[in-house]
């Protein structure tokens, strides 16, 4: 049913040429229906065709699941392209079906649900990395204590930010499901609607249905989103929540653009951004900024737009297009002024760390840290065909942005809202060199999500500024096949330049590995800590063991802190210090976990405890511990041993052995 009867108005008829129909029973959103005369395209929506597309799917998901059951015991090369085979499959067949079908929407949801199933694969019953597992104590205190604000060592800024962990813990209490099926119900209802958002993005911005399924398809290739996006971590859900406002946003002005909204609609849209913006702020703060920055950039270059900020554009039209932006800015100033200042602390050296070091790789000024890049397959075993994908991904992207605005500065009757999808994609290139910086790929990655919606525009501007939709068939054809190969190549290229393989898939045990440093040795020492210790018990250790730890009890693990040197008791020549020895008894921490093969390897995915110390740990470090008198051994395994530290023997040991080496 189309909601708008009347010939729209000349702006949108520019921005929407000719021959961009939307197959039967979509409808319009407001201020988007098609100029009269435009016949919709075959649909191909027999009940055969969907027989057909669900028939695929099923083999891709089995084949992903193949993959995944070969994975622990063979070599990459021989479950990797199952793997592919199985993605690929299912991503083309969702892209037929949701640009012929009668059911688009369904089908990028049921796609966002399919990206679900590698981490699910990876984790089925409990977290392995690291936010999921920081995020699951969190929320494993929300619902223990029947309290927000909950807090955990291993990421003390999520105390601030408890809007996600909320949402599961009512889950939780309503369904009766467990702790960590409510996280995945969660998660799993959230991945399924992003693609859905995307979609109506594209239409807000009057790009037809086509493309804006195929802007869609190309965001369910950005490189968080088949593994980061899934995880039980606050950014998972506040990206919903930040597209959910983009969208709303987008329509608003489309709406002016058609002149069909009353002031009371107009109120009401913004009080529901309102909400929706608060709801963003207390779930998750990297993605509320660049939210907050999204819908700036939209005030300043989508249209409807008459004179600079569009002050000629009345009164209404100022309140639609600056009220949100002001509303989000303020939530986020506000939550980060009276609640949670550490925020600021907390994302500066993402910002402040990298910048020097960018400016000395090219010449510009002097850093220490600007040799030490992380290289893209650094001691990776990723195929070669994930190298090439990897690299030609970026080059893909940055070319077609090349000739979208080439084409754009040319013709001038076609330029539409494509000014706001050029800075977005610009966005996403330039943050990949940070990806290359220790201290900048963290923030990169988590702004990925945001920039890429930019990205995903580029081929509905491809296609509506070179026309290519009045071509000959063997030109629609010819765009078609390229579209699907480019596709393919964004998704095996940003997958595997994002992701490293050890997050993607399990394997033999690596030792400081996330993901495969858990063995049943650390489960059996895991089960004798939950049944032995009191539930919040503190066990000072590595950050390995520290992860373990918190993923299958309910004991709390402090990482180092300034002020609070753990390192110490495993670098140190000297037995630890009275004042860190106090810090941890006034704290509550009255045990201590050695994983004896500190010695013999180094930790894969990052330091033991903060970056700057030596790989391995000092043997006879460890072997002394033995001999202190301070602390009673409580269970030993052939590389675990766990202590019970007694502070008072200690305090009495102390100034008899302050120089022992």
């Amino acid at each position: 049913m189309r909601l708008f009867r009347w010939p729209a108005p000349v702006d949108l008829r520019e921005d929407s040429p000719p021959g961009l129909s939307d197959p039967p029973g979509l409808s319009d959103p407001p201020g988007l229906s098609d100029p009269p005369g435009l016949s919709d395209p075959p649909g191909l929506s027999d009940p055969l065709g969907e027989v057909t597309a669900a028939v695929l799917v099923t083999v891709g998901v089995l084949l992903v699941i193949w993959a995944y059951r070969k994975a622990p015991t063979a070599s990459i090369h021989s479950y990797d392209p199952i793997f592919w085979a199985g993605m690929i499959l299912v991503y083309l067949t969702v892209m037929w079906r949701a640009v012929w079908g009668r059911y688009a929407v369904l089908w990028l949801g049921l796609l966002g649900l399919f990206t679900l199933l590698p981490k699910f694969l990876m984790s089925p019953s409990n977290p392995i990395y690291f936010d999921e597992i920081a995020h699951f104590a969190l929320l494993r205190n929300v619902i223990s204590s029947g309290r927000i604000f909950q807090y955990t060592p291993l990421l003390p800024i999520g105390k601030f930010y408890p809007g996600m962990e909320s949402i599961a813990a009512s889950i939780h209490w309503l369904t009766g499901l467990s702790a960590w099926d409510s996280a995945l119900t969660l998660i799993a209802v959230v991945h399924c609607l992003l693609l859905v958002q995307i979609y109506y993005i594209a239409r807000a911005l009057s790009v037809r249905h086509r493309w804006a399924v195929v802007a869609a398809m190309v965001y369910a290739t950005n490189p968080s989103f088949v593994y980061e996006d899934v995880q039980f971590a606050y950014e998972s859900v506040a990206i919903l929540l930040m597209l959910t406002i983009v969208r709303l946003y987008a329509e608003s002005l489309a709406a002016e653009r058609s002149g069909s909204r009353t002031w009371t609609q107009s109120l009401s849209t913004s009080l529901l951004i309102a909400v929706i913006c608060f709801g963003c702020v207390v779930t998750h703060h990297l993605t509320s900024l660049t939210g907050f920055v999204l819908l700036l950039l939209g005030a300043l270059l989508l249209k409807p737009m008459a004179g600079f900020v569009d002050r000629k554009g009345g009164w209404r039209r100022l309140f639609v297009r600056w009220t949100p932006v002001l509303t989000f800015g303020g939530c986020l100033s506000l939550w980060v002024a009276f609640v949670a200042p550490g925020t600021v602390p907390y994302l500066f050296p993402h910002v402040d760390i990298p910048l020097p070091e960018l400016l000395a790789l090219v010449g510009i000024g002097h850093s220490a840290k600007a040799g030490a890049l992380r290289s893209l397959f650094s001691q990776s075993t990723a195929p070669g065909y994930e190298r090439v994908a990897a690299i030609a991904a970026p080059a893909l992207i940055s070319i077609t942005l090349l000739f979208a605005v080439i084409r754009w500065l040319w013709k001038r009757r076609l330029r539409s809202n494509f000014l706001w999808t050029f800075v977005l994609s610009a966005t996403y290139l330039v943050s990949l060199p940070l990806t290359l910086l220790a201290e900048g790929a963290a923030g990169a990655h988590r702004t990925w999500a945001s920039t890429f919606v930019g990205v995903s525009l580029l081929p509905a501007a491809l296609v509506i500024l070179f026309e290519l939709d009045q071509r000959r068939q063997w030109a629609k054809l010819t765009a078609a096949t390229a579209g699907a190969a480019a596709l393919v190549v964004l998704l095996v290229g940003n997958i595997a330049a994002g992701t490293p393989i050890d997050y993607r898939f399990p394997g033999p045990y690596e030792f400081g590995s996330d993901t495969l440093s858990v063995t049943p040795e650390t489960l059996r020492l895991a089960q004798w800590v939950q049944v032995h210790l009191a539930p919040g018990a503190g066990i000072v250790t590595d950050r390995y063991t520290a992860l373990a730890l918190t993923a299958h009890t309910d004991v709390v693990t402090p990482l180092q802190v300034p002020g609070l040197p753990i390192a110490g008791i495993w670098y140190n020549r000297r037995p630890p210090a009275p004042s860190l020895m106090s810090a941890l008894q006034s704290q509550g921490d009255d045990y201590l976990a050695i994983d004896v093969r500190v010695t013999q390897y180094s930790a894969k995915d990052g330091p033991l405890f903060v970056p700057g110390l030596p790989s391995l740990v000092p043997s006879q470090n460890i072997t002394r511990m033995a001999h202190w008198p301070w602390l009673l051994l409580m269970y030993s395994s052939p590389h675990y041993r766990l202590y019970k530290v007694d502070y008072n023997a200690y305090y009495v040991w102390y100034p008899f052995h302050a120089k022992d080496q």
